[in-house]
């Protein structure tokens, strides 16, 4: 089999950097009958924790593919070197396009010897390259000046996205589009409801990209008929930012109730799906939205903005895909919150025959074999 070599920041068991993390698994754990997956990343999680249970610069399985958890010493051009020259792959998959140690690194060592293909994970979305905007300007600039990204591959996970590579990097680029992979649950158990009350689940980094602020200014909106439980789920990364949200839920009136339970294992996080009933996201840039997948996987509908892929939402009755507008918020959350509970568990039946067509279909999977073919 073909063998792939894909250098990402952080993997299984790190979580804490939420979707990159995620796409590269299920892309591993889905195609794994087809090509051969190595994987060379840091032994460390997002926020500089180190990973336990992790063998240190040996290759060791986890999951579906071969992986070299590299302490900081070891994560060097010589190392890398060395690797390649033992393995010699048959490409490259880079998953970052900012990244020193694991996208530029490799970049300079291997694009001249073999086929590199670069996923750039939401960085060129306009909402990702207004912050920290003018060292990513920059870098771009320099990144063009000196051909780095010429002869890659690109590999984008949506028409959208393919139109924010080529608007940095022109039309003539070589890209091709694959959704990521989700992975489908195999028992599905709907969850039952009582008339006037939800619970609801928002999952990501507490940044302000996430835009949870609104999400809060929404609930404050939200009639005192209904009661509403919400669990915020990640790691704060902002501080700052999670003052202005905690002095808005501080604000809220009894009738709803917000905790955080800061970063949580992926596998904790499909067991909180077995007790919420919707997932929320008002993120202001969103490359795919693993959450939003796994939601609809248990068969739990979501209500997103706009600024996600999932634009059928509405329309095909699984959830709302709305525009930043307030109104439009609390509308919905008012809507799903009076459902009975044998409304909510027809729609819930609905979202998960929708998941087992769309999210793991024939078609899809064959996108993704492509992204790594001839």
């Amino acid at each position: 089999m073909k063998k792939i070599l894909i250098f990402i920041d952080w993997y299984v068991p790190a979580y804490k950097a939420g979707g990159p993390i995620r796409s590269v698994y299920n892309l591993v754990e889905t195609l794994s009958n087809v090509y051969d997956f190595y994987i060379i990343t840091s032994s460390m999680d997002r926020d500089g924790s180190v990973l336990e249970n992790v063998k240190l610069n040996q290759w060791t399985k986890q999951g579906k593919a071969s992986v070299l958890y590299l302490s900081k010493e070891e994560i060097s051009a010589n190392r890398f070197k060395k690797e390649y020259q033992i393995l010699n792959p048959d490409q490259i998959y880079l998953n970052s396009l900012f990244s020193t140690k694991f996208t530029l690194l490799p970049l300079f060592l291997f694009r001249k010897k073999a086929k590199v293909v670069v996923a750039p994970r939401g960085m060129l979305g306009k909402a990702s390259l207004a912050i920290k905007s003018t060292k990513k300007k920059v870098f771009l600039k320099l990144s063009k000046v000196l051909g780095l990204y010429d002869a890659v591959r690109w590999h984008a996970t949506s028409h959208q996205e393919l139109k924010e590579i080529e608007t940095v990097f022109g039309t003539k680029i070589e890209a091709r589009i694959a959704k990521n992979l989700a992975l489908i649950p195999t028992v599905f158990t709907p969850l039952e409801k009582k008339e006037g009350e939800l619970s609801i689940l928002m999952i990501g980094r507490i940044v302000p990209i996430k835009n949870i602020h609104f999400f809060l200014k929404v609930l404050n909106e939200v009639s005192t008929n209904y009661k509403l439980t919400i669990s915020l789920v990640g790691p704060i990364e902002d501080k700052e930012y999670w003052k202005e949200c905690k002095q808005i839920i501080d604000k809220l009136p009894n009738n709803i109730k917000v905790h955080n339970t800061g970063a949580v294992p992926p596998i904790e996080v499909s067991k909180m799906f077995l007790s919420y009933q919707v997932l929320v996201s008002t993120s202001l840039n969103e490359n795919y939205g693993h959450s939003i997948a796994e939601a609809l996987s248990f068969g739990r509908p979501a209500i997103v903005s706009n600024n996600t892929p999932w634009k059928k939402l509405t329309e095909l009755k699984i959830g709302d895909n709305l525009d930043l507008e307030i109104a439009q918020f609390r509308t919905s959350i008012e809507r799903f919150a009076s459902l009975s509970n044998e409304e909510f568990i027809d729609i819930q039946r609905r979202v998960r025959l929708y998941a087992e067509k769309e999210l793991v279909s024939d078609k899809e999977r064959a996108l993704a074999i492509n992204v790594f073919g001839e």
